[in-house]
């Protein structure tokens, strides 16, 4: 009699485990496309209609986007792919810093700028129409006549579609006024926190530059369609919008400061974005349309990264 008792006990153990695993796969299976892309904003209720089904086996998230791309989305953690491709500032900012690739002294400081909230000590600010659309209009023309698609990207070794420029084609494309206003920018901005950290016979501050790299970009669906997240390698870098936000879908600014995966919207043409290098940035996928911007790195003579 105990032998049966312990036959049936053993048998409802199994058929629970069974029955509870098959739930849960079925429960994970509302959740994640065929292809098996996580779905952002799944919510639990009834399983996908017929024509739903349909609908998601038909779609091609990598269609018209380069292999190299492709590869990349392939093996994204999902809390990355949550960020980068569909652009949900919900993330959690710590999990996602735990999952972008980095060394032990880089992460220590993205995590100084993902945790630093004092108003006083902004580490990324706008200056609103830094170039007039004239200025913006001949750099998208610069770019779209001399652009090669055989550069590489240092950052995800995939093709950059930019165009690198030294200061002196910069002002023979824009002009001297245009290039000073923008080389004044970093200190425009961060200008305040430098005269809070060094007396008035420090000469040797963050914004003596030693040089400034300069390239332009185009971001397209088929071409470049995002940035990984990524930390820069000098005092400053400054983005410089080259059309409107409004002219594409996507393609947005992102970065991890004050708290939380920042997006950086409603940018206009000719605003110009300045970061300090520790703060962990990128930009979302392209959906629809052509961005372009312009990047300036600022390598400080203090040797401050």
């Amino acid at each position: 009699m105990v032998g049966i008792m312990m036959i049936s006990s053993l048998w409802m153990a199994f058929m629970a485990t069974t029955c509870f695993s098959t739930a849960a796969a079925f429960s994970l299976s509302r959740h994640i496309r065929p292809n098996g892309i996580l779905l952002a904003n799944a919510a639990v209720c009834e399983p996908p209609t017929i024509q739903q089904k349909e609908q998601r086996i038909a779609e091609d998230p990598y269609d018209g986007m380069d292999d190299a791309f492709v590869q990349k989305q392939w093996f994204m953690p999902s809390v990355v792919e949550r960020a980068l491709i569909h652009q949900d500032a919900s993330v959690d900012p710590h999990e996602l810093l735990s999952r972008l690739d980095m060394s032990d002294a880089d992460r220590a400081k993205a995590q100084e700028a993902l945790e630093c909230t004092d108003e006083s000590s902004q580490l990324v600010q706008t200056a609103p129409g830094v170039l007039t659309p004239a200025e913006c209009a001949k750099l998208r023309t610069f770019l779209r006549k001399t652009i090669q698609d055989d550069g590489i990207d240092n950052v995800d070794g995939c093709p950059d579609w930019q165009v690198n420029l030294s200061s002196h084609k910069l002002t023979k494309i824009l002009g001297t006024s245009a290039v000073l206003r923008l080389m004044a920018v970093p200190e425009q901005l961060f200008g305040h926190e430098n005269d809070a950290n060094n007396n008035s016979n420090n000469n040797n501050s963050s914004f003596d530059y030693e040089r400034v790299g300069i390239f332009i970009r185009m971001y397209q669906r088929s071409k470049r369609p995002w940035m990984p997240f990524h930390r820069d390698g000098n005092r400053w870098t400054l983005n410089v919008a080259l059309n409107h936000d409004t002219e594409y879908t996507g393609g947005r600014l992102m970065a991890l400061y004050n708290g939380g995966l920042q997006i950086l919207d409603g940018r206009q043409e000719g605003d110009a974005t300045c970061h300090a290098a520790c703060v962990q940035h990128g930009v979302s996928a392209m959906h629809d349309g052509v961005r372009y911007s312009m990047i300036l790195f600022f390598h400080s003579s203090s040797g401050e990264a």
